[in-house]
């Protein structure tokens, strides 16, 4: 879990999924200061808003969110939308679970049901 992890685990994670996201979305002039800020901006938002959630949860969300947005740009606005995206899918998940539909959750997002508990 995300309020589990060391300040420095989750800022060092965080750099490294901005730096993969920023190429990911063709991006990869961002200067470093400009990551380290992103990177920054976005510990603090998995620490306050998102501390539930498991690492995985949040590269699942990153990678499906440069994927199938049409926001080609990254900031605290889009990812935002991608985490709470991911955690719709993950609600939309444990009902699927409960009512016997488990063929409708794609299979990366099964694994991680399976260990996540609860997201607030």
């Amino acid at each position: 879990m995300i309020k589990k992890m060391s300040n420095d685990e989750l800022e060092k994670n965080c750099l490294f999924l901005i730096g993969k996201t920023c190429s990911d979305l063709g991006q990869p002039n961002k200067s470093d200061e400009d990551k380290l800020q992103l990177s920054l901006s976005l510990s603090i938002d998995l620490k306050t808003r998102y501390s539930k959630f498991n690492w995985e949860i949040v590269e699942l969300a990153f990678e499906d969110g440069v994927r199938d947005s049409e926001e080609f740009h990254l900031c605290p606005r889009n990812w935002c939308k991608w985490l709470n995206t991911m955690k719709t899918k993950i609600w939309n998940g444990w009902h699927n679970q409960e009512n016997g539909n488990a063929h409708l959750i794609n299979k990366r997002l099964q694994r991680i049901l399976s260990t996540q508990k609860l997201i607030n």
